[in-house]
């Protein structure tokens, strides 16, 4: 038994060795908390006004579906950017997202079209539906309140920074 309670010691802190991670520390009900993510996600720069975003691209179904649910923590500076294949009119929702969000709605243009501010996770199954006006190509979710902060509204155009990004749209 002890043999096997090594190897399985062993084999986890093999894994563990051949990943690499980014740590944040930050507080929550007054106890120093570190927030752990996986560091091999490639990250792209888009430019609201003179606010600069690192984002993570969701531009497939899965990933798409996926989006920030699960994250637990959201640096101000960080989102996700969400493009579709073809111009419509799309919903969203929170479910299983550990976080609140602002979800901005974008046209093919990089104008924001709509804005839903400090959006809160939804747990259950009668999830709130967050839907685009007008068609839209890109969805951009950033930190809940930065659109307040940032005093970004809809009009407002999205500049991509990172050249590479230009190939995935």
């Amino acid at each position: 038994m002890k043999v096997f309670i090594y190897c399985l010691s062993l084999l986890c802190f093999i894994s563990l060795q051949s990943c690499t991670f980014d740590t944040s520390r930050i507080k929550v009900n007054n106890k120093i908390v570190t927030i752990s993510k996986m560091n091999n996600e490639k990250k792209y720069e888009l430019q609201i006004k003179d606010y600069v975003f690192s984002v993570s691209i969701a531009n497939n179904e899965k990933d798409r579906q996926k989006g920030l649910m699960g994250v637990p923590f959201l640096d101000p500076k960080e989102g996700m950017f969400f493009i579709h294949e073809e111009v419509k009119k799309v919903s969203y929702w929170m479910k299983n997202m550990k976080i609140p969000i602002d979800i901005i709605f974008i046209d093919k243009n990089f104008r924001i079209v709509d804005i839903y501010n400090s959006v809160s996770p939804c747990l259950g199954t009668d999830c709130t539906l967050y839907r685009s006006t007008k068609p839209i190509k890109y969805v951009l979710e950033i930190g809940a309140g930065e659109t307040y902060k940032r005093d970004i509204s809809i009009g407002d155009r999205i500049k991509v920074i990172t050249p590479e990004l230009n190939k995935l749209l």
